[in-house]
């Protein structure tokens, strides 16, 4: 070990300690005196920065722990079911990325404009769900399906655009 980095480890040693360890600050003493010249040559030295973690070991994992995480993951609740999920399609390139979708009742699908046309989200036929507004680059519609079925749509825009979501 070198000179400087038995200097470098001392000097972390020594910062780590609590203030009640150090010298008493009522007046110099022949001690601190002494730790003057160490600081400054210290300040000279080159200093390697080192942390906790290079300087302890990780513990291992024992057959204890492991099974106790286990145990921890087995309780925690499961999630919810879909209500909370979201699916984004982009529109990008005049597609709908990626193309048709299947979905699970109560998925949000969100779909992002992010070409430079403008473009819509519309359902084939009459009556359908989806009627977007013309959205445009950076812009997203968003429609939560909680009733199992096919929906095709296309671009109002760009008719030949087309793609569906299939809810199971």
């Amino acid at each position: 070990m070198t000179l400087a980095r038995s200097i470098s480890l001392l000097l972390i040693f020594v910062s780590m300690l609590p203030a009640s360890c150090g010298p008493a600050t009522e007046g110099p003493s022949p001690e601190s005196s002494r730790a003057q010249p160490r600081q400054s040559a210290a300040a000279t030295a080159p200093t390697t920065e080192m942390t906790m973690e290079e300087t302890t070991p990780a513990p291992e994992k024992t057959a204890a722990n492991v099974a106790k995480e286990r145990t921890a993951e087995a309780r925690k609740e499961p999630k919810a079911e879909a209500e909370d999920k979201v699916v984004e399609v982009k529109i990008e390139g005049l597609k709908y990325l990626p193309g048709p979708v299947t979905v699970s009742p109560g998925t949000t699908v969100r779909w992002v404009n992010e070409d430079r046309a403008l473009h819509t989200v519309t359902s084939e036929g009459s009556g359908g769900p989806l009627a977007s507004e013309k959205l445009g680059r950076g812009e997203s519609y968003e429609y939560t399906f909680r009733k199992p079925g096919q929906y095709d749509y296309y671009c109002v825009v760009h008719p030949f655009m087309k793609s569906g979501v299939t809810v199971k």
